[in-house]
Order: C-alpha cells, then sequence, then structure tokens
C-alpha cells in the first residue's frame, strides 16, 4: 500500500498540478491535456505530471476517468482544498459517491467492514440535502 498525505498536506508540486487543472479548464473550456498541465507547471516530464496526477485521483481531488485524455476534472473536495467555493449540492454528490466508493471497497474486502463509514457519509448526505 503506498503512503498518500490528506489534502491538508499536499506536496507543493502536487497542489500546483492541481491548480493547473482548475485554471486551464476555467480558460480554454475544457480539460487540460498532461502535456497542457506538464507546460503550465514547468515540468520536464509527464511521467512527472501523471505521478501526481495519480495522488490527486487517489485523494479524491481530481477525477481522472481511465483512456480519456481530456476528461479529468477538479472535483467539489479539489475545490475545496484550493479554497474555492464549493456548491452545496456539489458536496452531497461528493460524499455520495464516497458512499458508493467504500461500499464497493467494502463489497471487495469482506475482511476491512466499511460498513460504519458508509452509513456516516449517507447521513452526512442527507442531513446538508435536507438544509439545502
Amino acid at each position: 500500500m503506498t503512503y498518500s498525505p490528506g489534502p491538508k498536506r499536499l506536496t507543493t508540486a502536487t497542489r500546483r498540478v492541481l491548480q493547473a487543472i482548475h485554471d486551464l479548464a476555467e480558460e480554454n473550456g475544457r480539460p487540460p491535456s498532461i502535456v497542457d498541465i506538464r507546460d503550465h507547471v514547468g515540468l520536464r516530464a509527464q511521467s512527472t505530471v501523471h505521478h501526481h496526477l495519480c495522488s490527486l485521483s487517489r485523494l479524491g481531488l481530481i477525477h481522472d476517468p481511465p483512456g480519456a485524455i481530456r476528461g479529468r476534472h477538479v472535483t467539489p473536495a479539489g475545490r475545496a482544498t484550493l479554497g474555492l467555493e464549493v456548491a452545496m449540492r456539489d458536496a452531497v454528490a461528493h460524499l455520495q459517491e464516497a458512499s458508493r466508493s467504500l461500499a464497493a471497497l467494502d463489497a471487495e474486502r469482506i475482511d476491512h467492514p466499511y460498513a460504519w463509514a458508509v452509513e456516516a457519509l449517507r447521513d452526512i448526505a442527507e442531513n446538508l440535502e435536507e438544509t439545502a
């Protein structure tokens, strides 16, 4: 298992990649490619960008669909990490997605019960929806 720091402990370079994804998508109206991100951040190797993208994806700060060249985008959690405003519906959607991910993980690994976390996320999402 690979260690990955929480969003508050992102390295400077990883935070710059996250910011670049957001900025480039805003500027160009489409998700950036790895080359776009590399050039924007000033890195030399695409593999370095890929490493940062894997870290950000693992932390849930970006969604990076497999096989899509320009499919990556910053999630509500990523927007919050960057200090950007997050809509309540986005926060609820993120919690629901996290709940589904944990439920799927629980189904795959019976020896690691995550049902308590799934229920907690569902309760939080329901409370947020009620207040919105």
